[in-house]
């Protein structure tokens, strides 16, 4: 469960920075990471 909260945690992470350009690319990216994580 924690792997699950960090993979949310580091969605959110990219997301932000990135800036809204970056937001689609980094989100499905960081599904796909969490995905992998859980």
């Amino acid at each position: 469960m924690q792997q699950s909260s960090e993979a949310r945690v580091i969605l959110n992470d990219k997301t932000t920075p990135h800036g809204i350009d970056a937001e689609p690319v980094d989100g499905e990216r960081g599904q796909n990471v969490a995905l992998e994580l859980e």
